[in-house]
């Protein structure tokens, strides 16, 4: 299963900005579920965070690195404050028009209900539990320095909901 990944390399010598991307679909779908409450994302219990670019975020990263050419090194492009899967949950049921449902069920029922996944081979099982609760924050400090800024144009919930609008 992949997650969402952006990596930018710069190549001095020849201004030259390779960029690769991958997205989870397949788990923003079952973030969106609107029928049935599924156990993925809807974890109320888990307070995990997860970093973002938004695209407005991502076109002024690029034309800073273009204007001020850095030196090559390895830069996590994200928005400055990481949101919640449950804060995601919210702001995708804002997008819709729909009123937010956040299951919060006990940790200790969750966990062992992912065990039992794990011996009958149930999709929702201790691995997916994992990663869906997991921190996946990373730190853009190096990246606003080098550019000399203290915080990028747009925050992560307005770029999130102008992303999600997309989607209708």
């Amino acid at each position: 299963m992949t997650k969402t990944i952006l990596s930018v390399t710069a190549y001095p010598d020849d201004e030259v900005l390779d960029f690769g991307a991958a997205a989870d679909k397949v788990e923003v779908d079952c973030l969106t579920e609107d029928v049935i409450p599924k156990p993925v994302g809807h974890l109320g219990a888990f307070e995990n965070k997860r970093s973002f670019l938004s695209v407005e975020n991502l076109i002024y990263i690029v034309e800073q690195f273009i204007l001020q050419n850095p030196s090559s090194g390895i830069y996590h492009l994200a928005d400055d404050e990481p949101i919640s899967t449950n804060e995601l949950i919210k702001l995708i049921a804002q997008s819709k028009g729909k009123k937010t449902r956040i299951l919060h069920l006990n940790k200790t029922f969750i966990k062992n209900t992912t065990k039992m996944g794990d011996l009958i081979k149930f999709p929702v099982n201790s691995d997916r539990l994992q990663k869906l609760t997991e921190n996946y924050v990373v730190s853009n400090g190096k990246m606003k320095q080098t550019i000399g800024i203290e915080k990028l144009p747009v925050n992560a919930k307005e770029g999130l909901l102008k992303t999600l609008k997309t989607f209708e």
